[in-house]
């Protein structure tokens, strides 16, 4: 038995090296502050992140979304910064998944609290260029998760 598992290690380690792949950084980007929460890529190189801006004064120590696109350089094609209007005086909105529709749109969805009803669930959708096209909220739910 103890040789069936040398074997079965060897012929293991010999296929997991055989699958191997050099990995090489092409690029890093940075956000001061950024706390990313997922990435969606397209098949024409795109990347699109999503996350958190920095607890800061400028912000009054509100989070609020940040969406950026990047093209296959590592260049921000544009950046894009939610933040809910009617959570002003205490609110914090928090991304919690994003993907992308069979259309090339961006979908984001999280969290807001909102003084007057509390978390909120919401979702973003934006075009590949950017534009919000849309914002839908569902204040009876908590702990949005992700979108199908």
């Amino acid at each position: 038995m103890q040789r069936l598992t040398s074997l079965f290690l060897l012929a293991t380690n010999l296929a997991c090296t055989a699958f191997a792949q050099t990995v090489t950084e092409d690029w890093v980007a940075t956000r001061a502050g950024f706390l990313s929460i997922g990435v969606v890529t397209t098949d024409d190189g795109f990347i699109y992140i999503s996350g958190c801006s920095d607890l800061n004064d400028d912000n009054g120590f509100r989070s609020e979304i940040v969406t950026i696109k990047y093209d296959l350089d590592g260049n921000a094609i544009w950046e894009r910064v939610y933040d809910e209007t009617a959570d002003a005086t205490n609110g914090t909105d928090e991304p919690k998944w994003i993907t992308l529709d069979p259309f090339g749109n961006v979908i984001v969805t999280g969290e807001s609290f909102i003084n007057s009803t509390g978390d909120d669930i919401f979702t973003l959708k934006y075009d590949p260029d950017g534009n919000l096209l849309w914002i839908a909220r569902n204040t009876q739910g908590r702990f949005a998760s992700r979108v199908a």
